[in-house]
């Protein structure tokens, strides 16, 4: 249905699939990372090689693809893990001593902040400026 890949509404639910994609994949690879270790990878370059290739293979289909090549996506993409291990850690902390969260205060603060940083840093990845897919005098994909 070619309908449904043109038009505005076509290529914000593209932006927003691939940023829901790869952000879901961050973040369940970094709760595997001595899995890949084990296998011999570096999780993160992993992620960033398999989010490039997907990226690259959407961008012959959706109207729109993430601009990867703009410096500012690889340093969101950073504060989003950075923020999720923040979180992770919180929150081994807090089920370490079940009996002092009444005490805890100031770390569901953190807590709090830091799921408001990681929010913010996936809106930024979403709000970047978007690689347009180029068409041919045929109207099919360049890529």
């Amino acid at each position: 249905q070619p309908h449904l890949l043109k038009g505005a509404s076509a290529r914000l639910l593209s932006r927003f699939f691939l940023v829901s994609v790869f952000v879901t994949m961050l973040l369940n690879d970094a709760d595997r990372t001595a899995f890949y270790e084990y296998l011999g990878l570096n999780t993160f370059a992993f992620d960033m090689y398999v989010i490039e290739r997907t990226n690259f293979t959407a961008a012959k289909l959706f109207p729109v693809s993430l601009n990867l090549y703009n410096p500012l996506a690889l340093k969101f993409i950073q504060q989003t893990l950075t923020a999720y291990q923040v979180s992770q850690a919180c929150s081994q902390y807090s089920a370490f001593w079940p009996a002092w969260n009444f005490r805890l205060g100031w770390l569901k603060l953190i807590q709090f902040l830091n799921r408001c940083h990681l929010g913010l840093s996936i809106v930024n990845i979403f709000r970047l400026r978007p690689r347009y897919r180029k068409l041919n005098s045929f109207g099919t994909s360049l890529v």
